[in-house]
C-alpha cells in the first residue's frame, strides 16, 4: 500500500513540475489574453458538433491530450458554442518536447472548464476577439458598400479596416 500511494504521489507531482502558471499569452492570433479576460466560445470541431480541445479537465487531461494516454477525452457538447467564459487560470504545459497553452475557465457555474488555447483558435472552438476571418471579411465587406453608398465616410471606413485586416487570413 505504502508503494501505491508513493507511486500516486510521484507522478502527481511530476505531473505538476511540467506546468507552470502565467499572468498573459499573447496568442497566434496576435491578441493578449489576460486573467480574467471574457473568451467567446466558437463551434466544436468534431464529427458530430461537439467539442475536441475545450472540455472538462485539469493538467492531466491536457497531458492525456498530448499523448498521456492516447486518446482525446470528451470535449464539451455543442450546444455550449457561444457561450462567454472568464479565465480563471493560464497555463503553459511543457510535456514530451511540446509546449501547450491552455486556459482554465469559468462558465459561471462551479464547473471548471480547460482550452488548449492554439489548437482551440486553428479550429475556430475559440473565436478570436470576437470574429472569426469569415465574420471580419464579411464584416469589411458590409463596411465598403457602406462607403460606397455614401453612408459612412472614408476615415470612418479605414478605421473598421485597420481593425478587422488582423483577423483575416
Amino acid at each position: 500500500m505504502k508503494k501505491v500511494m508513493f507511486l500516486v504521489i510521484a507522478v502527481f507531482f511530476s505531473i505538476i513540475s511540467y506546468s507552470q502558471t502565467i499572468n498573459e499569452y499573447k496568442a497566434s492570433n496576435n491578441v493578449t489574453y489576460h486573467l480574467g479576460d471574457t473568451i467567446t466560445l466558437g463551434r466544436g470541431s468534431g464529427i458530430n458538433g461537439n467539442f475536441i480541445y475545450c472540455q472538462m479537465g485539469d493538467t492531466y487531461s491536457t497531458l492525456s491530450l498530448l499523448g498521456g494516454n492516447g486518446q482525446i477525452n470528451e470535449g464539451l457538447p455543442k450546444n455550449q458554442s457561444g457561450v462567454n467564459m472568464v479565465i480563471k487560470k493560464i497555463k503553459e504545459v511543457k510535456y514530451k518536447g511540446a509546449k501547450v497553452i491552455s486556459f482554465s475557465v469559468s462558465g459561471g457555474n462551479i464547473v471548471k472548464y480547460k482550452i488548449l488555447v492554439e489548437d482551440a483558435l486553428a479550429t475556430g472552438e475559440l473565436k478570436s476577439s470576437g470574429y472569426t476571418s469569415d465574420e471580419a471579411l464579411s464584416e469589411l465587406k458590409k463596411a465598403k458598400d457602406k462607403l460606397d453608398l455614401g453612408l459612412i465616410k472614408p476615415e470612418k471606413y479605414d478605421s473598421i479596416k485597420f481593425v478587422l485586416t488582423k483577423f483575416i487570413k
